[in-house]
């Protein structure tokens, strides 16, 4: 496996020898973009005259994505400034304060992340109708339920959370208990339970099988 720069002892770290993997792992788009687009989405849709199943539909989908995206960013960088609605780039006449917008704390980027999940929680579907096969692969209520917990762990982590503040860990105990619960009424679960198949064939597959009940969060 060699030496990632992270724990090399030979390797300094400074901006050249660490990459800037929350951009990298986005291709041609900033993650900032991406969050932007997010938001543009939510001020279209709200303001919008679609009918409020409709609305519910797209602004799940979209309060989900901007909490990925968030959680990316604090994995890695800790607190980041919070930007919630679409900023213009021409600087108007108060001087275009609403693009500097300060970092924020990392426990307020969960909070932020968190309250996402928790509205497209309100708006998803437990699961998506898959007759056609068109739907597959959507975010459903149980997915942002267990990015929650996701999100919740990694606040309760030694990495965010040195003095060990056991209330942490149980609000990443409940948050994850709902996912179990919220995925389980959408009919998630373990694959192939009690049949594992030959040396672990029927578990492996659930790394190429796709469709697999425990395919909770995919990329098609």
């Amino acid at each position: 496996g060699s030496f990632s720069v992270y724990i090399n002892p030979t390797v300094e770290l400074d901006y050249t020898t660490v990459p800037d993997y929350a951009y990298r792992e986005m291709k041609n788009n900033s993650p900032y973009g991406r969050i932007r687009e997010c938001n543009d989405i939510i001020e279209g849709v709200t303001g919008g005259t679609l009918l409020e199943e409709q609305k519910e539909e797209l602004l799940g989908q979209a309060y989900f994505f901007r909490a990925w995206c968030y959680y990316r960013l604090v994995k890695i960088y800790g607190g980041m400034p919070i930007v919630d609605f679409v900023q213009t780039p021409v600087l108007t006449g108060e001087g275009g304060w609403d693009l500097s917008i300060p970092r924020s704390s990392t426990k307020e980027c969960i909070d932020f992340i968190c309250d996402d999940l928790d509205k497209a929680a309100t708006y998803l579907p437990v699961n998506w109708e898959v007759s056609a096969g068109t739907d597959y692969g959507r975010v459903t209520a149980g997915t942002a339920l267990a990015l929650q917990g996701r999100t919740r762990l990694l606040y309760a982590s030694p990495l965010f959370n040195r003095g060990d503040d056991e209330a942490r860990w149980e609000l990443a105990y409940k948050a994850n208990e709902a996912a179990m619960n919220k995925l389980t009424e959408g009919g998630f679960g373990l694959a192939y339970p009690g049949n594992p198949g030959r040396n672990g064939a029927n578990w492996a597959k659930v790394f190429s099988d796709y469709k697999s009940p425990e395919a909770v969060f995919v990329t098609l």
